[in-house]
C-alpha cells in the first residue's frame, strides 16, 4: 500500500470521481445533429473542454452563450448512465472536507447534479467552468481550487 502525505487533493470529477461519458456523448451528439456537424469529430475534441471553447471551435457563427447554456441545462437534467467510479465514495467520506476540492470543466450546475446524483458529497471547494476564462487544459480551475483551498 502506498501512502501519500499531503495538505489538499484536487480532483478531476469527469472521468475520475464519476463516469459521466454516457451522458456526454449522448447530448453533444443531439447537439452535433441538431446543427449538422460530426459527432464522432465532436467527441474527438470535447471531452475535458469548456463547452463554449468547444462550440466556438466548430461552429463560430452560432450564439456560443445561448447554446452553451442550452447544452449545459440538457447535460444537467440527463443523468441516466452517470456512475460513482468504484472506491471514490468510500475515499472523500475518509477524507477530511477542508482537504479535497475539484475542478472539473463542466458547469456548476451538472457537477452538483453529477455528484448527488451518485451520492457523492459536493465539496466546499468547487471550481467550475463558470469560475474561469481559461478551461483544461489550462491550469486555471487546479490553480484557482489551490487557491480557493488556502492551504
Amino acid at each position: 500500500m502506498t501512502t501519500l502525505f499531503c495538505d489538499v487533493i484536487l480532483f478531476d470529477l469527469d472521468g475520475t470521481l464519476v463516469d459521466s461519458h454516457v451522458v456526454v456523448e449522448r447530448q453533444w451528439r443531439i447537439w452535433a445533429a441538431r446543427h449538422g456537424l460530426d459527432g464522432d469529430m465532436l467527441l474527438g475534441m470535447v471531452h475535458g473542454r469548456k463547452a463554449d471553447e468547444s462550440m466556438r471551435m466548430v461552429a463560430p457563427h452560432l450564439d456560443i452563450a445561448k447554446e452553451a447554456a442550452l447544452l449545459a441545462a440538457a447535460e444537467t437534467a440527463d443523468l441516466d448512465g452517470v456512475v460513482a467510479i468504484p472506491g471514490m465514495s468510500d475515499l472523500l467520506r475518509a477524507l477530511p472536507s477542508d482537504c479535497w476540492a475539484i475542478a472539473t470543466s463542466g458547469s456548476h450546475s451538472i457537477a452538483t447534479a453529477r455528484l448527488k446524483h451518485v451520492g457523492l458529497p459536493v465539496p466546499n471547494v468547487l471550481v467550475t467552468a463558470d469560475d474561469v476564462t481559461n478551461g483544461k487544459p489550462a491550469p486555471d480551475p487546479y490553480l484557482l481550487a489551490a487557491r480557493r483551498m488556502d492551504k
